[in-house]
């Protein structure tokens, strides 16, 4: 009997060891999961008229799977925040693409640039936020 509680405690005492071991590496380690080739991005019109798409390219490297939530949003003195997407690409390795993003009616005039979080969940307990710009442009009525 006192051979099976030894036994018993043993694996509950490396079993935590263990769960702790593996809780500190998902905290500390340093996840990359993608890399920016070109910032800011480039935009393709450096004047927008209010209610029409405007175009950037995002140049990047992605090294995993995972798919993120992006958040976008128009900043000058004013914040104007849209609504949260869920990413596209799954493929790891590099890419370019361009990215249409429809300039809102309600945008007052200004010059813009636009902020893009993207939010991964890299493990059960950490999440990761890789943030990145535009060049700026102008937004006419």
């Amino acid at each position: 009997m006192k051979e099976l509680l030894y036994k018993l405690s043993m694996f509950t005492i490396l079993f935590s060891i263990g769960i702790i071991l593996l809780i500190t590496y998902w905290m500390i380690y340093p996840y990359t999961p993608i890399t920016f080739n070109n910032l800011p991005h480039v935009v393709d019109k450096k004047v927008v008229q209010s209610g029409d798409y405007l175009t950037y390219v995002v140049d990047f490297c992605k090294n995993n799977t995972l798919i993120p939530s992006v958040n976008k949003t128009f900043v000058d003195g004013l914040i104007y925040n849209t609504a949260e997407v869920t990413g596209t690409i799954k493929e790891t390795g590099c890419h370019k693409t361009n990215v249409f993003m429809y300039v809102p009616k309600a945008l007052p005039p200004g010059t813009y640039s636009i902020k893009i979080s993207y939010r991964y969940q890299v493990n059960p307990i950490r999440t990761v936020t890789i943030e990145s710009e535009t060049e700026r442009f102008e937004v006419i009525k």
